[in-house]
């Protein structure tokens, strides 16, 4: 299923908040980016988070927030069960709010840290809030109350995060596959405007094609090309959005051999054309 079709799956609200017990066969269906931001909150259990080009084990009581384009996808760890919330939402729910308190608001999804282990006293707030924010948004009209709510959220995270120690900002997962893993996405967001194979990536590593595979998909739950493309294709929307380079001269410089390549990635991962998706941009 494509990034596109499962945006689609979002239907068109603003905000969006659901509660889920999973077991460790479930995992984020496909490689997962989108133009929303996320909250994701560990009720109970633990997962693995893969998070632009590193791994966080998220553990309960950790709250995550991503930036809208951010690729992510979490994978199952140690606990065979557990309990998440989820928040989607776009920057047009706090239309009502004036634009500086916003930008305050969103200060910290624009930060490199994005994992917080909260402290008991800070777990039962958010899950107070959480709890009411799940009861408001069931209801068919739901409003300013429920944005008064999550600002109280917003603001709640952004505190917790300037008071904390660097104890409590969860680190990446230590093990050596992760790590690994984390090194070679890094390296992937460095040089996707390149020519690269998997086999380049190997050399560049000293371990086999097969071997960078199989620990790149186990890490990540990425397939390494696709991950690139995913990579190639963000980059390639900034260009299509403050420029206007032509789009044959976007595809190279993303990396793209092919400008009819190029078109087939794009199109699968958002839906439409380059040049479609430029012409929309200018519409609205």
């Amino acid at each position: 299923m494509s990034k596109y079709n499962l945006d689609l799956l979002w239907n068109k609200r603003l905000f969006n908040i659901e509660y889920k017990k999973y077991t460790n066969k479930d995992s984020m269906v496909e490689t997962h980016y989108h133009p929303h931001y996320e909250i994701y909150y560990q009720l109970s259990g633990d997962r693995y988070y893969f998070i632009k080009d590193r791994t966080y084990h998220i553990k309960e009581g950790t709250l995550v927030w991503l930036n809208s384009e951010d690729i992510h996808k979490t994978l199952s760890a140690n606990q065979s069960v557990g309990e998440r919330i989820l928040i989607n939402f776009k920057r047009s729910f706090l239309s009502e709010i004036s634009n500086l308190q916003v930008e305050r608001l969103l200060e910290t999804f624009n930060e490199n840290r994005c994992v917080l282990q909260l402290a008991p006293t800070q777990k039962r707030e958010v899950e107070q809030l959480l709890e009411k924010l799940m009861i408001e948004n069931k209801r068919e009209n739901y409003g300013f109350y429920n944005q008064l709510l999550f600002c109280e959220l917003l603001s709640l995270q952004q505190r917790y995060m300037n008071e904390a120690s660097k104890e409590e900002i969860t680190p990446m997962s230590r093990s050596p596959k992760h790590e690994r893993v984390a090194e070679v996405a890094q390296y992937l967001n460095e040089n996707y405007s390149k020519k690269i194979t998997l086999e380049d990536v190997a050399k560049a590593f000293y371990i086999s094609p097969y071997y960078l595979s199989r620990t790149f998909k186990e890490g990540t739950g990425f397939n390494l090309i696709n991950y690139l493309n995913y990579i190639r294709i963000k980059n390639a929307k900034i260009l299509l959005d403050t420029t206007d380079k032509m789009v044959i001269d976007i595809s190279h410089e993303v990396g793209f051999e092919s400008t009819t390549h190029f078109d087939r990635v794009f199109k699968d991962l958002e839906g439409m054309t380059p040049l479609k998706y430029r012409k929309q941009k200018i519409i609205i």
